[in-house]
């Protein structure tokens, strides 16, 4: 992404470039452009659906493609023009683009165009780990007689923790040039 400077834990990814997500920019949602980019950006990070490791399980998947409604509105558009038997259903694909048998999905967030301009996000949450601040997973307070409920007695349980990406080159940042 433009305008960060610096990288997570002191990193340069730009001293260290194997450090770096893959990131590209398109100008127009074409085949011929963002889905060109897309492709590159997946056969990279080494995106596969369950389905094209010959497993029929859709759920439980490791990757996402996440985006704002411009560029779903689109991909619906480019997705329904492909298809010259669609029938009486004009909006056939509505909510179900897929890119390599991968669901976009909308996120509302992306709307806001805060960083980027009509971004894709392919993220690989294998490459993403919880991690607990010591002594705060599932941290339990001293049982106390609740408020208001004189027979009742309760104890808070709080844990404090954050993500951390092990591996930023398992996923891509494409964003309107």
């Amino acid at each position: 992404a433009t305008g960060f400077t610096g990288g997570p834990a002191g990193i340069s990814p730009t001293t260290y470039t194997a450090w770096k997500n893959f990131s590209g920019q398109y100008t127009n949602v074409t085949k011929s452009d963002l889905i060109a980019m897309m492709r590159e950006a997946a056969t990279k990070c080494m995106f596969k659906s369950i389905l094209t490791q010959g497993l029929n399980v859709p759920d439980n998947q490791n990757y996402g493609y996440y985006t704002n409604y411009t560029v779903i509105g689109l991909m619906e558009s480019l997705a329904q023009s492909q298809n010259e038997n669609l029938g009486p259903d004009v909006a056939m694909y509505d909510g179900g683009v897929l890119f390599r048998r991968i669901p976009m999905t909308y996120v509302p967030h992306l709307d806001s165009n805060l960083v980027q301009t009509d971004p894709i996000y392919g993220i690989n949450w294998g490459s993403f780990k919880t991690v607990f601040l010591r002594g705060w997973f599932m941290k339990e307070t001293t049982p106390k007689e609740l408020p208001n409920m004189h027979n009742v007695i309760g104890a808070d349980q709080d844990s404090t923790f954050n993500w951390v990406c092990y591996d930023r080159r398992r996923n891509f940042l494409v964003a309107k040039a």
